[in-house]
């Protein structure tokens, strides 16, 4: 019986991936003042879900306008999917307010998500696109992001090669399942027959 549970459970973690609505890790850190600070995850409310388009807003950015150097931040997905995006410029050439003309202020950054959807979901490509504020001078206190989530039908290779692995693994444990129990078929067979010869 617990071989049969073990089998089952490991059967349908072997199938298991992204679904729709789950949560993708996500964590930011920034740089100014030649300093750059450790990676954060950010928390579910912040963080995208796997397939849904989503609109989040990360405020206390008045703390970046005028630094006398660059302030940037930067986003790495987690569990181990290896996806990281460059320095985002959020706030630079703001410092002299008598010349606004190279000042750029981060608003509105869209993260731009491409998927297969398959027997189970994967992440296949992974951008950011800022966009700067039109009249810098302004109050800009807060980051719109915008994660968009784009389905990718013309690459679902995974589902085949998913299920051509899920068929091994299942098939070996079934495999070992039987030859466990034939072997102890066996060895009961041999003890009875030796009771027999004994009495």
């Amino acid at each position: 019986t617990l071989l049969r549970f073990s089998l089952l459970v490991l059967c349908i973690a072997t199938a298991r991936g992204w679904t729709t609505g789950d949560f993708v890790p996500i964590f930011r850190r920034t740089s100014f003042n030649d300093q750059t600070t450790d990676w954060k995850e950010m928390g579910p409310d912040m963080s995208p879900r796997f397939g849904r388009n989503k609109v989040v807003r990360i405020h206390g950015m008045e703390n970046a306008q005028g630094q006398r150097v660059d302030y940037k931040i930067a986003f790495e997905l987690g569990h181990g999917l290896g996806r990281r995006t460059t320095w985002i410029t959020v706030n630079s050439g703001c410092e002299d307010k008598t010349n606004m003309k190279n000042c750029k202020v981060l608003t509105h950054l869209d993260m731009e998500f491409t998927y297969e959807m398959g027997s189970y979901g994967k992440i296949v490509d992974f951008k950011t696109v800022p966009h700067y504020a039109t009249d810098p001078q302004g109050h800009h206190n807060k980051i719109v992001i915008d994660y968009k989530w784009l389905e990718d039908h013309d690459k679902d290779i995974h589902t085949p090669l998913l299920a051509l692995y899920t068929i091994c693994v299942c098939g070996s444990l079934l495999l070992f399942s039987f030859m466990t129990v034939n072997t102890e078929s066996v060895r009961r067979g041999e003890m009875l027959v030796k009771d027999l010869r004994s009495q």
